[in-house]
């Protein structure tokens, strides 16, 4: 015999994402919609470096991330995302 029983589980979501550089929310849209646009850094320094083994991680709302980028010597691959 199967017994059963009604569990209530918790679900974690990202409610915002804050810019690291200009601290405004990354969120387009209306309140409803929970869509961000926004780019993520992730870094890990290896040896050689003042900062050993430390993985440092930060968000940039599409405007910081312009603004950041257009003096770059090199400028980053641009791909274009095909949607179907």
């Amino acid at each position: 015999m199967i017994i059963r029983k009604e569990i209530e589980m918790k679900t974690e979501v990202v409610s915002d994402v804050i810019c690291n550089n200009c601290g405004e929310s990354c969120r387009v849209g209306g309140f409803e919609d929970i869509n961000f646009e926004c780019v993520q850094l992730k870094g890990l320094f290896g040896f050689g470096s003042n900062k050993d083994g430390e993985q440092h991680e930060a968000e940039l709302c599409e405007k910081c991330f312009v603004e950041l980028t257009k003096n770059f010597k090199h400028p980053t691959l641009i791909q274009t995302e095909k949607f179907f």
